[in-house]
């Protein structure tokens, strides 16, 4: 949530991109965390969050293409994997709690993530990708590491997710266009899903109280 929340301002101060970094391992130590409680599927993502880990920070020093690239696409298996855990833990559950409600929220905000490190790898391969602030500071920041201008998609992202649609940042590829209708039709999807499902186990549970 730290992430999604204040990524996006971090980065425009004068040691942003630690900050971002910060957050990031953050986000992957917790991931992992959150699936050794629920899961056995831990030692996957441990495997996945080491390496993630130190080419994050490797990040800092090196700026190569294929460091980048790299450094996405373990991310977006990494959050793919914690989304997929979390998502089975969410639909599992036969009683309402904070839990549940926390753990939605979660899957919904990392959506939004996974999303937007598949936009900044968009970009990065492919620049022009989108029009707007992302691709002008793409262009102005030459070789500079690639992970921080995921901020900007992250911003870019949850627009999308919450299909509020500001305008100052649109897909100008087929390929983004169509990721960013596919995420748009995911926001609203999972939220009534969510929601429903809340009802359900809410009127389950009540009616399990009652027949006791």
């Amino acid at each position: 949530m730290l992430l999604a929340l204040f990524g996006p301002a971090a980065s425009e101060f004068r040691y942003g991109h630690g900050v971002v970094l910060g957050l990031t391992i953050l986000v992957i130590i917790s991931g992992v965390h959150s699936i050794r409680l629920v899961d056995e599927r831990h030692r996957y993502a441990l495997g996945l969050a080491v390496p993630l880990c130190i080419l994050s920070l490797m990040s800092l020093f090196v700026h190569h293409e294929w460091l980048v690239v790299i450094d996405h696409l373990l991310s977006l298996v990494f959050l793919g994997l914690v989304i997929k855990v979390m998502l089975d833990h969410v639909m599992a559950q036969r009683a309402v709690s904070s839990d549940l409600i926390r753990a939605g929220l979660v899957v919904y905000l990392l959506v939004g993530i996974w999303f937007a490190d598949v936009y900044a790898l968009f970009e990065f391969l492919s620049p022009g990708s989108f029009n707007g602030d992302i691709a002008a500071t793409v262009s102005a920041d030459g070789e500079g590491g690639g992970r921080i201008h995921s901020t900007r998609f992250t911003y870019y992202s949850l627009v999308t997710l919450t299909t509020l649609g500001y305008g100052d940042i649109t897909p100008a590829s087929t390929l983004a266009r169509s990721f960013s209708a596919v995420e748009a039709i995911i926001g609203p999807v999972f939220l009534a899903v969510f929601i429903g499902r809340l009802v359900g186990v809410q009127v389950a549970q009540a009616s399990n109280t009652d027949n006791d």
